[in-house]
């Protein structure tokens, strides 16, 4: 007997209380399935959307950075001319040192703890060490302006604020594009996590489903079809056709009632011939 046969047959004697509740079970365990997986999913996704705003902020501070070596070399000209002109620049002096001494280390130290990554590390790092020049040459322009030594602090502004106001922008620049990179790289995994998680519980949603519902029809119509022919030998007993033939297809309830029927059929035929021999005598 072929595999499959075998195991219809296995079911087919299986009680039909048993058969539901094999049913119920696999159901049951699909759905158990369905829960694990998107427990696990949904944990992949949350430690990956964990990861979005560390690097939201660091794209941002990476910005805050590049706002203020912009403005110190703006300010640092604009204190230059002031004091040329004759006027204190007290207002532009306090803003630049405001930004030297609290808003880019702040920055700084913020950004430095939302990266972890070696590359990024390794980006802050450059970052930082061109920056450190760039503010030491700041520094440098400032002390010459406050000894009113202008065409010297003009000609040292060129020579080397400048360049190296354009080497710390680029370097943050290059962070810049790196968290915004590491951004669009998270967004993109949260997107496919979400998307095949999606796919996962709506395969075994509908596998569940379409397993249920084939049970249901299996169950029911190996019922119906016991019971329709159970109806078809009690008919032909009542019409006294004592040689129907009555075949159980099956150990189950159906199949114990066919063997009932079965054993009254018999014994309905003994009762009758002996009727029958009776008469004739």
């Amino acid at each position: 007997m072929a595999w499959g046969s075998y195991k219809r047959s296995m079911f087919k004697n299986l009680k039909i209380g048993v058969k539901l509740i094999l049913g119920f079970l696999v159901i049951i365990f699909l759905i158990g399935l369905l829960g694990i997986i998107n427990y696990f999913g949904l944990s992949n996704i949350q430690e990956k959307a964990d990861r979005i705003p560390p690097q939201q902020l660091a794209a941002h501070f990476s910005m805050v950075l590049t706002i203020e070596t912009r403005f110190q070399e703006g300010a640092l000209h604009t204190y230059m001319m002031e004091r040329e002109r004759g006027r204190s620049g007290t207002g532009i002096r306090a803003d630049i040192d405001d930004s030297l001494e609290n808003r880019y280390p702040e920055a700084l130290n913020k950004l430095e703890e939302l990266t972890t990554a070696e590359e990024g590390k390794l980006l802050f790092a450059r970052t930082s060490s061109l920056y450190n020049s760039f503010e030491k040459a700041v520094k440098e322009i400032i002390l010459l302006i406050e000894q009113d030594r202008i065409d010297e602090a003009h000609e040292q502004a060129l020579k080397e604020v400048t360049p190296k106001g354009k080497e710390s922008l680029q370097a943050q620049t290059d962070l810049i594009l790196y968290h915004r990179t590491q951004l669009t790289n998270i967004n993109a995994a949260t997107q496919e996590a979400v998307e095949n998680v999606t796919i996962v519980i709506f395969v075994i949603t509908t596998l569940a489903i379409l397993l249920g519902l084939g049970i249901a029809v299996f169950v029911s119509r190996n019922i119906s079809n016991s019971v329709r022919e159970a109806r078809s030998v009690a008919v032909e007993i009542a019409r006294g056709n004592m040689d129907v033939v009555v075949t159980p297809r099956s150990k189950d309830e159906i199949g114990e009632l066919m063997q009932s029927l079965d054993k009254m059929r018999r014994s309905l035929k003994v009762v009758m011939e002996e009727y029958e021999k009776k008469s004739k005598k």
